[in-house]
């Protein structure tokens, strides 16, 4: 009896002790696995970096980042290409826009995590030609407007097509009538507008300007510029050339959501004149900082 006994707490013994041992090489494995993800993001932030650089020297040579025939430098689309043609790459690399707009236009690179890797759940990474790098959750302003929204931006951002590009502003009919400076008056529900000054419900207003809704502008995306008429339950989203605007709404902007820079975190959300995020009617508004 006495070896039986001994032999039964020799193997509870045995599963404890293989227990233990599994959960400390499970706890190995994931800081292991964390140590690795780590590793990888900080490999691409380092070829995001290298990415820039190109552009750069592109840049002091050329004055410009796009060259005459309207593309991207060679040496960074050839750069891209090669990292993205590598099975072994953890990341996805492209420039945004897609397409240069222009020598003064803003670009971002960005490093999109591939599917069915170990930097699958890991998050997005950007760069702008300030060299500064964030993930998704923090936007670099250089990229604000060139990036593909949703998944970048924080809020379903309509002035852009899926391919990063700025949706084409509507044009009159039906009521609507949009001016050269493609701004809407009259009956212009769900149109894409730099600015609206009349009936633009559930429309798009796109800008820049320093008009943007003076109108009649309830469930709109407002973007890049202020609200001044009647914008309830709108988004505002001012970009940081909105430090030169007194106040994201003047007028009735209830249940709105404003996203302005950071640097408006010292402002007053409300008042009645002066410098504030809101100066209108705004009880019911949310607003965040970038």
């Amino acid at each position: 009896m006495r070896n039986k006994s001994k032999l039964g707490f020799g193997i509870i013994e045995v599963i404890i002790a293989m227990a233990i041992v599994a959960i400390i090489a499970k706890v190995a494995y994931s800081s292991y696995q964390e140590s690795l993800i780590r590793a990888n993001e900080e490999n691409a932030k380092h070829k995001l970096v290298n990415l820039m650089q190109e552009m750069e020297k592109y840049y002091a040579t050329h004055g410009a980042y796009s060259a005459t025939s309207g593309a991207w430098p060679a040496a960074v689309s050839q750069k891209v290409a090669s990292l993205n043609a590598n099975s072994k790459e953890l990341y996805t690399y492209t420039v945004y826009p897609l397409e240069p707009a222009g020598n003064d236009q803003a670009t971002c690179i960005n490093a999109t995590p591939r599917s069915n890797t170990i930097q699958d759940n890991n998050s997005q990474l950007l760069i702008d030609e300030q060299n500064t790098i964030a993930t998704n959750s923090v936007i670099p302003t250089k990229c604000l407007a060139v990036l593909i929204p949703p998944v970048v931006n924080p809020v379903v951002n309509m002035c852009f097509n899926p391919d990063g590009t700025q949706r084409p502003y509507s044009s009159s009919g039906g009521g609507c009538t949009i001016d050269i400076a493609h701004t809407g008056s009259g009956n212009c529900d769900g149109r894409t507008l730099a600015a609206c000054s009349g009936n633009c419900n559930g429309s798009n207003v796109c800008g820049p300007t320093t008009t943007g809704c003076s109108g009649n502008c309830n469930n709109t995306f407002i973007y890049n510029s202020p609200c001044s008429g009647n914008c309830e339950k709108a988004i505002i989203y001012l970009l940081a050339s909105g430090a030169t605007v007194d106040t994201a709404c003047a007028s009735n902007c209830k249940n709105a959501t404003i996203i302005v820079p950071i640097s408006w975190a010292t402002r007053p959300t409300t008042c009645s004149s002066g410098v504030c995020v809101c100066r209108g009617s705004c009880s019911g508004i949310t607003v965040s900082y970038y």
